[in-house]
């Protein structure tokens, strides 16, 4: 319906005010058609954007009852991005074990489904686990399986997210010029492509960057983020593939 398609525009535009208004309006017709799969759809939208805001409990109850209606008829995709909000719940509160587990049964599922993009999307959300937890190596691989997805998908904001996620990584590790290299291409990226990240995880995003900046001089650091900004995108994702292993020879998972 038309409400859903602009919900998900104001997402989009990082609208999220507006986006949980029309979704919320959205539900309450689709409601009224009995059409389940359209209603699990919403309420699914409706998750993501109250999650963003900070409406845990508002998130929790739509993906829930997505969740059942889901499994009900059978959508094997669709239960799978519900387990994956499960996640993404779990790790905005800061439970990262849990979030794992979730991201985990989710990227089984996908690829039973054989659901490329919800592949790539779990690989992505497991890396920053990885990341979170220390365990480099296993963050690495996940990005770069999940990038490679994004790349022959063509999902753009998907590469910005798991460029942003590998600047993130570099920066775990010691790697400034790379870590601030990548944010300018994400950045650059999101910007092509009207697809700004949201406060919070901008906010994550500049925190995780913070060692990086601070090793690095003024002209460094500009010249860096100069550097990853400049890149096509293509440029981008083979810089963030082509990692050299001596630069991580170093590094051992915790």
């Amino acid at each position: 319906m038309g409400l859903n398609a602009l919900g998900i525009s104001a997402r989009d535009r990082g609208d999220y005010e507006t986006a949980q208004r029309d979704l919320e309006r959205s539900l309450a017709c689709w409601r009224t058609l009995t059409d389940q799969l359209a209603t699990a759809r919403c309420l699914h939208n409706l998750a993501n954007v109250a999650k963003v805001r900070g409406d845990y409990s508002r998130a929790q109850m739509a993906l829930s009852e997505a969740t059942e209606i889901f499994e009900k008829v059978r959508d094997r995709s669709g239960a799978a991005w519900s387990i994956n909000q499960q996640g993404d719940i779990a790790r905005e509160q800061g439970n990262l074990d849990a979030a794992g587990d979730y991201y985990q049964r989710a990227l089984s599922a996908f690829r039973e489904a054989g659901d490329r993009w919800g592949c790539a999307r779990s690989l992505a959300d497991l890396g920053y686990v990885y990341c979170e937890q220390e365990k480099y190596d296993a963050a690495r691989d996940a990005y770069r399986e999940a990038l490679e997805e994004f790349a022959e998908l063509g999902h753009k904001r998907g590469m910005a997210r798991v460029l942003e996620g590998s600047a993130c990584l570099a920066a775990a590790r010691g790697q400034a010029e790379r870590a601030l290299k990548l944010a300018g291409a994400a950045e650059h990226l999101r910007r092509l492509i009207s697809a700004p990240l949201p406060q919070a995880e901008q906010s994550k995003l500049h925190e995780n960057l913070a060692s990086a900046r601070e090793s690095l001089s003024e002209a460094a650091r500009k010249l860096a983020w100069a550097e990853g900004s400049a890149m096509t995108i293509e440029s981008a994702i083979q810089y963030s593939l082509q990692e050299p292993p001596s630069t991580i020879s170093n590094w051992q998972d915790q």
